[in-house]
């Protein structure tokens, strides 16, 4: 299913729905697979805009869901620090659930998930933290170009009309049908916080950026998915500077819930003090971080 919510004439499309739940105090586990074992197995490349794209330029991505309508895209951003969106730890009816496991290379890791406590009143705060146990370790290996957690843009770094690379599970062209492969495509930023308002809510989304097709768009199926803005040309420098929480296909516009408002920054704050735990990007302590301009 689809969870849709009109916006005038368009429909604002929530990018990812779940279907392993906690109901009272009994709690079930959401399955988590590396993507490059989805990759191996489904025996299809990555896709930058059609184009073939390496699937180790993304060591530390995972995707959740059996199928394409259920898949939601996280990432790692530290050792025990996995990120993605807090629509994803709900269901449509209002089902909950907390808990997260996936394999990797043999080991089994498990963690308990939190979403963003200003989430849903505040659409825009789209985030969702979960400790994983235990530490993961980085692969290294000569086919990964660059080794290390994904880098969290605390720094407001993007700017209108800039461009960004969104990705994850959905669309592999705008409006058209669901992947079971990641994809990237380029879009271009189209408003920053706190002047977006994302179509089809009530009230103020302070922590939305806005971006448009150019050419790529998200769809059903990317919720949770990192949205990069590389620092300098090549693929080495990059940071995460949102989350996939919403699209107006119709309109042919895309919404993030920012990595870099002071919103975010407080929940990843109290949220690593409460747990422990440093983020690569937030915290200075983080080690095995990705190369990142500070």
């Amino acid at each position: 299913m689809v969870c849709m919510r009109l916006a005038s004439k368009f429909v604002r499309v929530v990018l990812g729905i779940k279907f392993i739940f906690v109901f009272g105090a009994t709690a079930q586990t959401l399955q988590v697979r590396p993507l490059i074992d989805e990759v191996v197995k489904s025996g299809r490349p990555f896709v930058l805009n059609g184009r073939p794209s390496n699937p180790a330029d993304y060591p530390v991505t995972f995707l959740s869901g059996a199928l394409p309508k259920e898949m939601c895209t996280w990432f790692l951003a530290g050792g025990r620090v996995l990120l993605g969106a807090a629509h994803c730890l709900h269901g449509e009816h209002g089902e909950t659930y907390a808990q997260i496991e996936f394999k990797s290379h043999g080991q089994t890791y498990t963690g308990v998930c939190e979403a963003s406590a200003g989430w849903p009143k505040d659409m825009s705060q789209d985030w969702a933290a979960c400790r994983i146990s235990p530490a993961y370790v980085i692969e290294t290996s000569p086919d990964i170009p660059v080794s290390g957690f994904e880098v969290i843009a605390s720094a407001a770094v993007v700017l209108d009309q800039q461009k960004i690379e969104i990705g994850g599970f959905g669309c592999t062209t705008p409006g058209g049908p669901l992947s079971i492969d990641y994809n990237v495509g380029i879009a271009r930023v189209s408003g920053v916080p706190p002047e977006v308002h994302v179509s089809g809510t009530v009230g103020g989304t302070p922590n939305a950026i806005a971006f448009r097709r150019a050419p790529a768009l998200t769809c059903a199926g990317d919720s949770g998915g990192p949205a990069y803005f590389y620092q300098k040309s090549g693929r080495v420098f990059r940071v995460v500077v949102g989350v996939n929480s919403s699209v107006v296909q119709d309109a042919g516009v895309g919404y993030l819930a920012s990595a870099s408002t002071e919103a975010n920054r407080q929940f990843l704050r109290k949220w690593s003090a409460s747990v422990g735990e440093p983020i690569c990007g937030i915290d200075p302590a983080a080690k095995g971080c990705r190369p990142f301009l500070k």
